[in-house]
């Protein structure tokens, strides 16, 4: 049985219900805020409001998922930009302590599990551990390795093949690419 709760915010603008179970069960999972409020949560999206500009107001957040119970993830600040660039933009109050994001939509799920939440919770956190600049250097550190695993490779042929050659051969460049273009390895064809 889910128990439910609701909630208006200071500004009056929307009245959230709250999961309460799941909530709870979130909250002590996966933790808080630094302003002790939960990381996640739930709620139903017919409640939740955004500022839509002086002459619209606020409206639904959530007007694309009608009656659905929605999984939010808490943001901090910094995620919206500056306090200058929110309000030359009149995005509405600045979050200064941060607000909640929709992480998923449970479309077509009458009653939420603990444990459905959590697992949903759990994998996205897992999809996002990784902040996109430490991705992004894993590749360019794989990328590199291949590409020095391959010079190691052709220099290794290189080697091999310099015994076999007539003539006298002393040395191979350390870096094939480095080597001059129009230069010969001591008598013989160019590398």
């Amino acid at each position: 049985m889910e128990e439910r709760i609701t909630a208006i915010d200071r500004a009056g603008h929307e009245t959230l219900e709250f999961h309460t179970q799941a909530c709870s069960a979130l909250r002590d999972k996966l933790g808080v805020n630094i302003y002790g409020k939960p990381l996640f949560r739930v709620i139903r999206s017919d409640g939740r409001r955004e500022y839509f500009g002086d002459k619209e107001g606020f409206g639904p957040k959530y007007a694309e998922f009608p009656q659905t119970w929605i999984l939010e993830r808490w943001h901090p600040p910094e995620h919206y930009g500056s306090k200058a660039d929110w309000e030359l933009a009149d995005l509405g109050p600045w979050p200064r302590h941060g607000d909640y994001e929709i992480d998923h939509a449970f479309t077509g799920v009458e009653e939420l599990s603990p444990y459905l939440i959590q697992f949903v919770c759990r994998a996205l956190m897992m999809g996002r551990s990784t902040a996109p600049a430490a991705r992004f250097s894993k590749i360019k550190e794989r990328e590199d390795q291949a590409k020095a695993a391959e010079k190691e490779r052709i220099r290794s042929i290189v080697r091999d093949a310099a015994h076999c050659l007539p003539g006298e051969m002393t040395t191979v460049p350390q870096n094939i690419t480095d080597t001059p273009k129009g230069s010969s390895l001591k008598g013989h064809n160019n590398v």
